[in-house]
């Protein structure tokens, strides 16, 4: 196939059965042939010990597309921008959260990201994500913000913590990229005036009961396959009636 000694190297250590021998995800991102001039640029034969240094090499280049090294703080001047993003999207309710998030799981990922203003939304991700676990904990995100932020002082670790659990909106205890990709479509005007993809949203939020209103048995119909099963029914009832009141008609 033409592969090169580094790239067969990567491949072999992937191909391993034993799950504990086999090569991590973390460890991919400092192989050579993924980080060229890592402090792992080794003969390829050498592949005893290779993953313990794959794993305590310090991560050089922050994203997958990232085209030469990086820190954290090389993103501080975003931080207000994204601060002031989020706190908007924070200042929505309920159910204006979860149809920006349903937008997203149908826009395409290029056209969020590219949206104004201009942040680097995917490095951003992967600069937070200190343990590159693939998601941004809320403790990284806390972290991540006031190592971005400096001295603000009018930021506290009480104000980005409940920042960091509103765009959680699954309540996982962390972050993931179609939640953190949600954030740009608050300020994305071009995208509010278009009848799509709001037109699919409100089909499927109205498809159990295809009667034109998004009502509570609508809500509680798409939520019971995504909820917490230890939620009980008269709860879920609860929360739909309180994302829907803001909206109701009188």
């Amino acid at each position: 196939l033409g592969l090169t000694e580094f790239a067969r190297d990567l491949v072999r250590r992937f191909l391993v059965v034993d799950e504990h021998r086999r090569l991590t995800g973390v460890e991919a991102l400092r192989h050579p042939w993924l980080e060229p001039g890592g402090l792992l640029l080794l003969q390829p034969s050498e592949t005893t010990e290779i993953g313990n240094n794959l794993m305590g090499s310090p991560r050089r280049y922050l994203s997958p597309t990232a085209c030469s090294e990086g820190r954290v703080s090389d993103y501080a001047e975003h931080a207000p921008a994204l601060l002031s993003l989020v706190a908007q999207f924070a200042q929505l309710d309920a159910l204006q959260q979860m149809l920006l998030l349903m937008c997203a799981q149908m826009t395409p990922e290029i056209e969020l990201a590219n949206s104004s203003p201009p942040l680097p939304w995917y490095e951003l991700y992967f600069a937070l994500d200190a343990n590159e676990d693939g998601r941004i904990d809320i403790a990284e995100f806390v972290d991540g913000m006031r190592s971005l932020l400096g001295r603000a002082d009018h930021v506290n670790e009480e104000d980005l913590t409940a920042l960091a659990h509103v765009l959680d909106l699954d309540s996982s205890g962390a972050i993931e990229w179609i939640e953190w990709i949600v954030v740009p479509l608050v300020v994305a005007k071009e995208k509010h005036e278009q009848i799509e993809p709001l037109l699919t949203v409100f089909r499927a939020l109205d498809r159990p009961s295809s009667d034109g209103i998004i009502g509570v048995a609508d809500l509680l119909a798409v939520s019971a396959g995504s909820s917490d099963e230890g939620m009980s029914s008269s709860r879920l009832r609860e929360i739909a009636c309180r994302m829907l009141s803001p909206w109701s008609m009188s």
